[in-house]
């Protein structure tokens, strides 16, 4: 899905996964490959769906969905969770994020009326607590 400015949304690969987990490291914030890595077989073993968004080729952000949550009232529902969700900082606050999730909701809908988000409750996380809130 291609956005404004030449931003494409797409799916973690094995193409651009190094580049994601470099991308957010040089960020600040520690994204190991082994995540990434486990991710992608997640992926393929159709457990979750890792949407990431691409400028030029830089990664800038990604959500991860899984279609079967380990927070178990989610899970009872059969309730898939938006989970992991990170934009690069210089990059925030301009739409991306919010086109992630919108993606991430018309995947969602293809197999559930609901989606479940957990928002963690640290300070880093606030920009992302203001988002969930709109």
């Amino acid at each position: 899905m291609e956005l404004m400015d030449g931003i494409v949304i797409t799916r973690l690969s094995e193409d651009n996964a190094a580049r994601v987990c470099e991308a957010f490291s040089r960020g600040g914030l520690d994204k190991s490959r082994d995540l990434f890595d486990r991710y992608l077989r997640e992926q393929d073993a159709d457990l979750r769906v890792v949407l990431v968004a691409i400028h030029g080729d830089r990664p800038i952000g990604y959500l991860t969905v899984v279609w079967e949550s380990k927070y178990p009232p989610f899970r009872q529902d059969r309730v898939p969770e938006i989970n992991d969700f990170n934009m690069v900082p210089s990059f925030r606050r301009r739409g991306i994020g919010t086109a992630l999730m919108d993606e991430a909701e018309t995947l969602i809908r293809e197999r559930s009326t609901e989606a479940g988000i957990g928002v963690g409750m640290y300070a880093d996380y606030g920009p992302a607590q203001r988002m969930y809130v709109l």
